[in-house]
């Protein structure tokens, strides 16, 4: 019989990886240089990883790692809210196309704030000194 914290887990991890756009086990495996018999076994609720690998799955599926551990929401983005109750629903079905993990990876890199934008930031405040 299995332990109901794993069950649950794995139910979440299941969902996490639906609602973030992975196709399968083996695909969030090859992003996260894990085995495919392992993250398989985290999402069907088979075992709990380790801290340090809720804290990977937590990032590659946009959540956080509370929500992960005990489905508490509070912490979530509202965009991920929604898509994890959209597939919780089965409004959202699972994905049938695979991801780009190099494009993820670029997209979060471009919306972090840069050198660039804080250089823009500080031109307008010395253009606004100077005038």
């Amino acid at each position: 019989m299995k332990d109901p914290f794993q069950q649950d887990f794995g139910k979440r991890a299941k969902i996490a990886m639906q609602a973030s756009g992975y196709g399968s086990a083996a695909e969030l495996a090859k992003v996260l240089n894990e085995e495919d018999s392992r993250v398989r076994n985290w999402t069907n609720g088979s075992s709990v990883p380790p801290l340090r690998d809720v804290a990977r799955l937590a990032e590659a599926f946009g959540v956080t790692i509370d929500w992960l551990v005990t489905g508490e929401t509070s912490g979530l983005a509202e965009g991920m809210r929604i898509r994890l109750v959209a597939v919780m629903s089965g409004v959202l079905p699972p994905v049938t196309q695979a991801r780009d993990p190099a494009g993820d990876a670029q997209a979060r890199e471009q919306a972090k704030p840069g050198p660039a934008s804080k250089r823009r930031s500080k031109d307008r405040a010395t253009a606004g000194a100077g005038s």
